[in-house]
């Protein structure tokens, strides 16, 4: 690794910072209210979902004479016909519009999420263009993302508090975690060689302590923290915990959405980008291998180490952008997807159940599947929201010097005497989010791939090959 050097900038620049991070706090402010106030002319929260078809529940009368199993497209028509010839009912679509958006369950954390992916994306422009031009670090920009990444929590783990604390899901969830933990745990107790972030995390962390001290001893306190590593490591590890259980069943939802998309979207590049997202995801990690990885890029002899760190680090971040993206891309034709499954539920239903639990079955699943389109949204929506911010702040923290320009660049400071030092480091910054940003991609692809497997053998996938 070359050695970091420090920042400067002028002082007129330094004065004016706090008058550009307020009016970049007020930008966010704005941003918020409008999108509220406007929301009912237009929103990006009803724009993503408005349009998508969705089967209408027949009626009571025509789903007593369905004495068959037989499932067909209609030509020409929007719909599907169920039953036989002689007792057919047509299962009818229609599109979502604004007015029924808002009934859905979990729709408030869904429209909470869109405009923090939204505020995120807006103010990580405005810190970027903010830190090419005065060379400073944003702290505006750091506790909005903070901020996403526990909403992004909060909304995936809302979903499964809700079936209450006596469920199996809640308790398989527990299980998740306990085991996320000892795995986490594992992987930041290996040695330095393997792991990228490992010799960061180790690093950062000494000098966060020897900061504090330093600070301790300006303000004349007769005190001095000692706290061992595996301290912190232990606390990496709980966060760990609850991001692998928050993104356990999202993981399903993924895999589901992955099968569905291939079955039943119109589009055939849809299933393309959709193998795309699944796959990417398993090249990304081992990234972070050093074996696999760095120690492999750093063999070349014909590129200059400063510029291999450079390139590599970036080629990283960009990677995580993009499986973010692209997720967030296919979250509309996911949706879509997942509506469509009614038919082929319809149809299974149909062949099990007896005649007269057959329509209230088939009339209760359609409309569980409409009710249920926010909670499948949040399900694909949080955890790439979680994967953007964080990944947005391994940028903006921890990767500062090595992305900023050449006349940000200066010659090493030496500190003021009695200056007080800035406590958290760029390598600490580096090591923490460089871990959480590769955990929670292995979580999510790791759980999916089980999830994918598992799901081929039960149900739906088994009974009716859509």
């Amino acid at each position: 690794m070359t050695t970091r050097q420090k920042l400067t900038c002028s002082p007129m620049l330094a004065a004016g910072m706090t008058v550009i991070l307020s009016l970049q706090f007020t930008i966010t402010v704005i941003i918020c209210f409008l999108y509220v106030r406007l929301s009912p002319y237009f929103s990006l929260s009803h724009k993503w979902l408005t349009g998508l078809e969705f089967c209408i529940p027949p009626e009571d009368k025509e789903l007593s004479k369905l004495d068959a199993t037989s499932v067909k497209k209609l030509k020409g028509k929007k719909g599907w016909l169920l039953g036989s010839k002689k007792n057919e009912i047509e299962l009818k679509v229609a599109g979502i519009d604004d007015g029924t958006l808002v009934k859905h369950l979990f729709w408030e954390e869904y429209d909470q999420l869109v405009l923090a992916l939204v505020t995120v994306t807006i103010n990580f422009v405005f810190s970027e263009v903010w830190q090419y031009f005065t060379c400073e670090r944003n702290t505006i920009m750091s506790a909005i993302l903070l901020f996403s990444c526990g909403l992004c929590m909060k909304a995936m783990l809302s979903v499964i508090l809700k079936l209450g604390l006596q469920s199996y899901e809640l308790r398989l969830t527990i299980l998740i975690g306990i085991i996320s933990f000892l795995l986490s745990f594992f992987f930041l107790e290996v040695p330095e060689t393997v792991f990228d972030f490992s010799s960061d995390i180790r690093i950062g962390f000494k000098q966060v302590i020897k900061n504090f001290n330093q600070v301790l001893k300006v303000n004349d306190l007769p005190y001095k923290v000692d706290v061992p590593l595996v301290v912190f490591k232990f606390f990496m590890a709980t966060i760990s915990s609850l991001i692998s259980a928050a993104v356990f069943f999202p993981a399903f939802r993924l895999a589901r959405s992955h099968h569905e998309t291939g079955k039943y979207t119109p589009k055939p590049y849809h299933t393309v980008l959709s193998s795309i997202s699944f796959l990417v995801p398993g090249f990304v990690l081992f990234l972070w291998v050093k074996p696999l990885a760095r120690d492999l890029v750093f063999t070349m002899d014909t590129v200059k180490p400063e510029t291999l760190v450079l390139l590599f680090e970036t080629f990283r971040f960009y990677l995580l952008i993009f499986i973010a993206t692209l997720r967030l891309f296919l979250l509309r034709p996911y949706m879509q997807s997942f509506l469509a499954t009614a038919v082929g539920w319809a149809e299974v239903l149909l062949s099990e159940t007896t005649s007269k639990e057959r329509g209230k079955n088939i009339k209760l699943k359609i409309l569980g599947i409409y009710s249920y389109l926010c909670v499948a949204a949040v399900q694909i929506l949080a955890p790439s929201l979680l994967l953007m911010s964080l990944a947005f702040m391994l940028k903006s923290r921890g990767l500062v010097e090595m992305v900023l320009p050449s006349h940000c660049l200066g010659t090493p400071v030496s500190p003021i005497k009695g200056e007080i030092p800035s406590i958290f480091t760029e390598t600490f910054y580096r090591g923490i989010f460089s871990y959480f940003s590769w955990w929670t991609l292995l979580a999510w692809f790791t759980i999916s791939c089980f999830a994918l497997v598992y799901e081929r053998n039960q149900s739906i996938f088994i009974k009716k090959e859509f």
